[in-house]
């Protein structure tokens, strides 16, 4: 399964960053890849969709790793869905909303997060 594609919707590309059901240790070294690609493109530029449905544990360590992501992606995504928070992970979205100046929007599915971005 790959987990970092570029997906066309509504004749738009769309970064899709899939979390979901990951160990944390793989979760960290998806966010890693997926810093590289992103810094490729210009500022302002990608419509990113993230899937974290399925939580893993929160560490530390992955905490850390998806603030620096979020605050890493600050000046080249255009627009940010995600997918599956709930509970905690809502909590997290909002300290890292808070921490970096961005806005995630969260969708219950896929469709409707695909559908979002492509209006942005």
């Amino acid at each position: 399964m790959e987990r970092l594609k570029f997906l066309s919707h509504q004749g738009k590309q769309i970064l899709s960053i899939d979390l979901s059901n990951c160990t944390i240790d793989e979760a960290i070294e998806i966010i890693e890849q997926a810093k590289k690609a992103i810094r490729e493109y210009p500022r302002s530029s990608l419509l990113v969709l993230t899937n974290i449905d399925n939580p893993y544990n929160y560490t530390p360590a992955l905490f850390n790793s998806l603030k620096s992501f979020v605050i890493h992606n600050k000046p080249y995504v255009k627009a940010s869905a995600v997918l599956g928070a709930q509970g905690l992970q809502k909590i997290l979205l909002n300290a890292f909303e808070k921490s970096s100046g961005r806005h995630l929007t969260v969708f219950k599915n896929d469709k409707e997060a695909k559908d979002w971005l492509a209006t942005q």
